[in-house]
């Protein structure tokens, strides 16, 4: 068979499984999506916590579902890791691909003190772990920036919203990520459901 049949071949095989193939005139295939149906972003998110008004660096994931955008909304679910975890072990990945999966926009973080947060552990305090989340739930709403994996500032424009700079969100996690959704609640009214 000559290469050009080959390629043909390969891309009709793909094509029936639902995949597709680019780079055929160089004879390389380009891998499927490792998240079909959804993508994850890597962000940070500058906060300021305590009386004090201390900055914090927030590491955090977005599982964005890929029929996402300004003009289809989703509701977003906010979690943030047990005593100890952070925003990507097994507990929060799960969490992020079965909601994002499910159609909502999934925002997992780190908790103040844990990998990555640039913190102290404060033990779910209202005006540190609530504060940071209150700030957490402006970046859902677009109304507060995140620097994304090259350090540029975004908005999230992709979110329902209840109205304009609340967002349609719920809060759920286990342990030290169930008691901090109090701490959150507590800050901030446009949280609209807890699951601790």
């Amino acid at each position: 068979m000559t290469r050009r049949t080959l390629a043909a071949l390969a891309a009709t095989t793909l094509t029936a499984a639902g995949l597709t193939m680019t780079g055929l005139s160089s004879g390389t295939a380009q891998a499927a999506d490792a998240t079909p149906g959804y993508s994850v972003r890597h962000i940070t998110v500058n906060v300021k916590v305590g009386p004090d008004n201390h900055p914090c660096v927030v590491d955090a994931d977005i599982y964005k579902p890929d029929k996402a955008s300004r003009t289809n909304r989703k509701p977003a679910i906010l979690t943030t890791n047990g005593f100890g975890g952070s925003k990507d072990d097994s507990n929060e990945s799960a969490i992020g691909r079965g909601f994002v999966k499910q159609g909502y926009v999934v925002l997992a973080y780190t908790g103040l003190g844990f990998p990555s947060s640039g913190c102290k552990i404060t033990l779910d305090d209202p005006a540190y772990d609530g504060r940071a989340g209150k700030q957490m739930v402006s970046v859902l709403a677009g109304t507060k920036t995140y620097l994304d994996a090259n350090k540029r500032p975004q908005r999230i424009r992709y979110v329902a919203q209840e109205s304009k700079g609340d967002p349609r969100v719920g809060m759920i996690g286990g342990s030290y990520g169930g008691q901090i959704q109090y701490a959150v609640a507590m800050q901030d009214k446009r949280v609209d459901a807890l699951i601790p």
